[in-house]
């Protein structure tokens, strides 16, 4: 005859304390109390299924009652008569939370930073940084929150339709593509089953982009004329100066904005943009001539140790305001209509494809542009700047020219009249 448990007490439990070696108190149908050496008391329930003995923590002593252990008891014991194993159902509802969780954490949104995060070393900073920023204003507070495994091409549709409606269409040309890489990511780290832009053709969903053309002049006595107006600014000297370094360099506005002393190599006639300031992933060669180092160092015999070569008239601290070249110009009676200053570098394009006799990819790679595949693009970089050192010669000498011819010009119409 089987010998009958006498059921545990509250008084008996509190008062049992660690002995030499860890015991049992049994409260009857397989629910007992563990008094450890060090550790809390702990529930267990001792039970079988299918013929195999299990064990089964119900928590800790005195976070779980007596009162409360014997309800656990009496619940896992009816699950058992269902044929339902306590063991394997708490591991089921484990591993569904873990499930769930992982939902809540796998949003697009987390996706998407973790994408930036991993490639941001193999590109520049800035670049990184309007990814993020677009991401930010267009995309996570519409499916930011959503699990990236309920994204479909609807949602991404309409994404990129409210930005296009705003009439930013290259920006959402440009997010089709990132979004796409975000899914590629996910599905190449198991966070998404598949990338639901592969089953889109944004041809279909959004209007073609458009290339901007910059007002510019490309008249070899207009250039002239410009170049002669430019020496005659009246306003701020570094504006002045920065204006006619500027068609020299053929640099996009803001990379002369944010020149800087430290990226001038006079020794080498090299000025090196870093890859943080170029809207490319490479650095950005750009020869210096005999015209842009005399810029260069009459500017330099003027700076009081200043970080940028153009500093903001009110903080030396910081370059001028992007509006400024432009503004410049338009006090020189050069409207929008008739020059802005990013059409410096189309007149350079203009100019040299046309008269020069350089190639057109030594041209391409001045203006940084893309040439060809990544490896290529490393090798060209070296490859060409000889050419481009000669390239930049040609267009410093063709400047000065058509400023003198103007000058002389100008010089003998005033001569006529008197």
């Amino acid at each position: 005859m089987a010998r009958k448990t006498i059921p545990l007490s509250d008084k008996e439990i509190k008062a049992a304390s660690p002995r030499e070696k860890a015991y049992k108190l049994f409260d009857g149908e397989g629910l007992y109390l563990e008094v450890p050496l060090r550790q809390r008391k702990r529930w267990r329930l001792k039970y079988r299924f299918n013929g195999k003995e299990k064990l089964l923590s119900l928590g800790n002593y005195p976070d779980v009652s007596l009162k409360s252990a014997r309800i656990k008891r009496a619940e896992l014991k009816e699950l058992l008569a269902s044929g339902i194993d306590p063991s394997q159902l708490k591991k089921e509802k484990k591993e569904l939370a873990i499930q769930k969780q992982e939902e809540v954490v796998n949003t697009f949104e987390n996706n998407a930073i973790a994408y930036i995060e991993h490639l941001r070393p193999t590109r520049n900073e800035a670049y990184w940084n309007r990814v993020d920023s677009a991401f930010k204003r267009d995309i996570f507070p519409l499916i930011g929150k959503m699990n990236i495994n309920d994204v479909r091409a609807k949602d991404i549709i309409d994404v990129l339709q409210a930005i296009q409606n705003r009439g930013a269409i290259e920006t959402a040309n440009r997010l089709f593509s990132q979004i796409s890489n975000v899914f590629k990511y996910a599905v190449s780290h198991g966070k998404a089953e598949r990338n639901p832009c592969s089953d889109m053709d944004k041809r279909h969903v959004l209007k073609a982009t458009q290339t901007k053309h910059y007002a510019t002049i490309t008249d070899s006595e207009m250039i002239g004329k410009l170049l002669y107006d430019i020496n005659k600014y009246t306003g701020d000297y570094l504006v002045r100066m920065a204006l006619s370094f500027a068609p020299y360099v053929a640099v996009r506005p803001g990379n002369i904005r944010f020149a800087r002393w430290k990226d001038i190599d006079f020794e080498a006639r090299l000025w090196r943009i870093s890859l943080d300031d170029m809207k490319k992933d490479r650095e950005h060669l750009v020869p210096l001539t005999d015209t842009t180092i005399k810029i260069l160092k009459e500017v330099w015999q003027l700076s009081n140790d200043d970080e940028y070569i153009f500093p903001s008239s009110r903080n030396t601290n910081q370059p001028f305001s992007d509006t400024t070249f432009n503004k410049a110009l338009r006090r020189l009676g050069y409207d929008g209509n008739k020059l802005v200053t990013h059409g410096f570098r189309a007149m350079f394009s203009t100019v040299t494809n046309e008269q020069s006799g350089f190639r057109t990819e030594v041209i391409e790679m001045q203006l940084a542009h893309k040439i060809g595949n990544e490896v290529s693009r490393a090798y060209n970089r070296a490859l060409y700047l000889q050419e481009r050192r000669e390239l930049m010669q040609w267009w410093s000498n063709y400047l000065d020219e058509q400023k003198r011819n103007y000058t002389e010009k100008l010089a003998l119409s005033k001569i006529k009249e008197s």
